[in-house]
């Protein structure tokens, strides 16, 4: 699943943190004003964790300027 993190629009991205604060396993943090995501290294040691399998990716939802795109595939 590591290539199906999260991706930043760097330059919609304003650093505000919503993300971290809406991702319920904590594998979000700011690194020089930007979110990094750590889906897959701490998400599945997180009681609250939604498995990344299975995340509906409260960060992007929380994003307020779309900076936030979560790639997803369609299994038929």
């Amino acid at each position: 699943m590591e290539n199906h993190r999260p991706t930043v629009e760097e330059a919609l991205c304003t650093g505000c943190g919503l993300c971290l604060a809406a991702c319920p396993c904590g594998a979000v943090v700011l690194e020089n004003g930007l979110p990094v995501f750590h889906c897959g290294d701490r998400c599945d040691q997180h009681a609250n964790c939604t498995a990344l399998a299975h995340c509906n990716w409260p960060c992007e939802d929380a994003c307020p300027t779309g900076a936030i795109a979560c790639s997803f595939e369609i299994v038929a």
